[in-house]
């Protein structure tokens, strides 16, 4: 997740249901509003993950890449007034009781490309 209005710029969420792991991407726009991706299916194996964010207005954008192939794209999003300067990894919200598990993170790179 990476700061911006409402504390927020995007987020990338995790969700488990019926036996199957899904990615979501959520882009958030000028107004504080979330604008959301499609939920994309992955495996139960070790994946690269890369979310990949452009401010602009009114065509803004953010991508997941998925093992280096595009797997989705939050697009036309009136995000130029979004920032990045942190982001949070893991569990940030509330879990229920009866979920349990172990995410492993064993590398994560940000950058920052000028233009």
């Amino acid at each position: 997740m990476a700061a911006g209005v409402n504390g927020a710029a995007w987020r990338l969420t995790l969700n488990y249901a019926s036996g199957e792991y899904k990615l979501q991407l959520w882009a958030m726009d000028n107004t504080g509003n979330w604008v959301t991706g499609a939920q994309i299916p992955i495996q139960d194996t070790s994946q690269v993950i890369m979310v990949e964010n452009k401010a602009l207005a009114n065509n803004g954008w953010v991508k997941l890449w998925v093992n280096g192939t595009l797997a989705g794209t939050v697009a036309n999003v009136n995000n130029d007034l979004q920032t990045v300067d942190n982001f949070s990894l893991g569990a940030v919200q509330t879990i229920d009781a009866g979920t349990s598990s172990t995410i492993y993170f064993d590398a994560v790179e940000t950058y920052e490309t000028v233009q």
